[in-house]
């Protein structure tokens, strides 16, 4: 089982990073409070002769309050999450950029269709090489975990991004894979839902893991 859910895992992220066409990354909203601070001033040559100002500009800190744990059991699952997002945070993200990087190549570089068919051949070498070894890591929780992560970073789920770039019966055949396995591609991201996984992510962005 776990075998099949990486083949299913590790085909349906090279047929999306393949498609040469890009999703709309999703703006989220950061719950953290922001602090920033800076110090302005201008020098003039008679400043510098005389009393100045030291300029100073401090970058934006997230504080992030500790997540309320309601029991045990949800402190070591938020434990394990942790180390989850730490290892398909960073390939969801890899998703969304790949995604925007052949949008752009495609509409400024690879305008002709037989330069683009070139392209995309290539490209698809390229995912399969560069990515494959790290997908066959993940185990099945972690796999369903990056569906999730992959809806957060685009805003389209796994199962939309197949649907509208490769066909609604290619769609339709992975997702029925993935329920072979318990996962789904029509997994979503829900901030309310997923207020664990959320809490993670934005300590991810703030660096905490780092």
């Amino acid at each position: 089982m776990q075998r099949i859910h990486q083949l299913i895992l590790t085909s349906v992220i090279c047929l999306i990073l393949s498609v040469g066409l890009s999703a709309t990354v999703s703006a989220q909203d950061s719950l953290a409070t922001s602090y920033s601070a800076s110090i302005d001033t201008v020098l003039t040559q008679n400043d510098m002769a005389n009393d100045s100002l030291l300029h100073v500009n401090l970058k934006s800190i997230d504080i992030i309050p500790p997540f309320k744990f309601k029991n045990h059991h949800q402190e070591k699952k938020y434990d394990e999450l942790v180390e989850d997002v730490k290892k398909t945070y960073p390939l969801a993200m890899i998703v969304s950029k790949e995604l925007n990087r052949v949008k752009k190549e495609m509409d400024k570089v690879y305008t002709s269709p037989g330069r683009r068919k070139k392209y995309l051949k290539w490209y698809q070498h390229y995912i399969k090489e560069t990515y494959m070894d790290t997908l066959k890591t993940l185990n099945i929780r972690q796999g369903r975990l990056l569906l999730k992560l992959i809806d957060r970073e685009t805003g389209e789920t796994a199962y939309d991004l197949l649907k509208e770039y490769r066909g609604g019966g290619q769609a339709f055949l992975w997702n029925s894979l993935a329920f072979l396995t318990g996962s789904s591609l029509k997994s979503e991201f829900d901030p309310e839902e997923d207020a664990m996984l959320d809490h993670i992510i934005r300590r991810y962005e703030a660096g905490e893991f780092h």
